[in-house]
């Protein structure tokens, strides 16, 4: 989502995000994270989940595979960059329909010469509301995911970083923690696709006829009169 919005600013005409491609990328993407669990799963140094423990425990401990060493390393930097990103197309956006890069150009522009600048024409006023509202959704979500996001990789990076403390926490305490973790990524789920983006919501609400509305089938009925 974060490279096709950078992509779109960059080129908005652009045809690499097509309904056909999207599907394609999905699947590329969808592939390498199932080889990325394939290759330490059938490694010795597999991972497996200790339902007793609540926690994963790899095969070879301490040790770890190699891309589940890369994974729990890097992993915590990808919800901040896109998080950085997506601000910055935000803001990139704001300055270009409220003439900002204009008046910078004209504040940093400080000789005798005459400097032409385009101003950008009139918006009506609904669209214009209607572009602010999109960038105000586009900025909450995006926080939103990268507080999420956070929450399960910062908690996950807390454990390891602080395995004695952890391990001295109460039991109820280390379990709610654990679900608190991963729930936050259910809870992102239903806050983005249900209650940020109407679509979404409707088709769901609709599928499973939460609107109240019973479906019915009108049957016309036609009177023949024998002559």
């Amino acid at each position: 989502m974060t490279i096709y919005r950078l992509v779109v600013v960059i080129k908005p005409f652009t045809k690499l995000f097509t309904r056909y491609r999207v599907f394609l990328y999905c699947g590329v993407i969808a592939i390498i994270n199932l080889i990325s669990l394939l290759i330490p799963y059938f490694s010795n140094c597999s991972v497996t989940f200790m339902l007793n423990r609540l926690s994963f425990v790899s095969a070879c401990a301490p040790n770890r595979h190699l891309i589940t060493t890369f994974q729990n390393k890097y992993a915590i930097f990808l919800p901040l960059f896109c998080m950085v990103v997506n601000l910055g197309i935000i803001v990139h956006l704001r300055f270009v329909r409220r003439d900002t890069y204009a008046k910078i150009k004209r504040i940093l522009c400080k000789t005798g010469s005459i400097v032409v600048i385009s101003l950008p024409k009139p918006v009506p006023n609904a669209l214009s509301k209607l572009r602010s509202r999109r960038d105000f959704v586009m900025m909450r979500q995006t926080i939103s995911v990268a507080v999420f996001l956070s929450i399960y990789e910062v908690g996950g990076y807390i454990t390891k970083a602080f395995p004695d403390a952890y391990s001295s926490l109460p039991e109820m305490v280390r379990d709610a923690y654990f679900y608190f973790r991963i729930l936050s990524i259910a809870f992102m789920n239903f806050f983005i696709y249900y209650m940020e983006t109407p679509n979404t919501r409707q088709m769901f609400r609709r599928y499973m006829n939460l609107n109240g509305e019973q479906n019915t089938v009108s049957v016309a009925s036609v009177a023949i009169r024998a002559p």
